[in-house]
């Protein structure tokens, strides 16, 4: 899991502070790694050669980076009372939800109930718990994130 740090400002110039992570499955990754290498391959072969370049090879090689550039935004308002995700593609949103509470104050892993090691990351408020991912984690890594994410957050762990 790839987390970086992220900052960006809402209409009404709120600052929201939180983080990036990568949201596509790592054997996702590595089926359109293979994939987008098999592409470039044919390509390039096909060049070198003298043959017509396949239809599905151009397409296929831009199509592989997409899971690579998909990312889920996690950000909290300076006053804790905006909780806001985001998708984007490179860059570019795709989709954004705005939740609102009195004050987001506690962050934690929560059991999913399905398997051992997944879990949902919950930002907990006065009124609401929202739940804002769910991956897997194992229990040596919890304490260490919840601590690296309160603080990307900005509140409790």
């Amino acid at each position: 899991m790839f987390i970086l740090p992220f900052q960006e400002t809402l209409d009404s110039n709120q600052k929201l502070e939180g983080l990036s992570i990568s949201a596509i499955p790592k054997s996702i990754l590595v089926l359109s790694g293979v994939f987008g290498c098999l592409a470039i391959s044919t390509s390039y072969h096909s060049a070198l050669y003298g043959y017509s370049i396949p239809d599905w090879s151009i397409p296929l090689s831009i199509c592989s980076l997409a899971p690579f550039g998909f990312r889920v935004r996690l950000l909290v308002s300076s006053d804790k009372k905006t909780a806001l995700k985001q998708w984007a593609l490179f860059g570019v949103k795709l989709r954004e939800l705005v939740f609102s509470d009195e004050g987001f104050s506690t962050f934690t892993f929560e059991q999913t109930g399905c398997m051992d090691s997944q879990r949902y990351w919950v930002l907990k408020g006065e009124s609401k718990r929202v739940s804002l991912h769910i991956s897997k984690i194992s229990s040596k890594e919890i304490g260490y994130l919840t601590a690296k994410i309160s603080s990307f957050l900005g509140v409790k762990k």
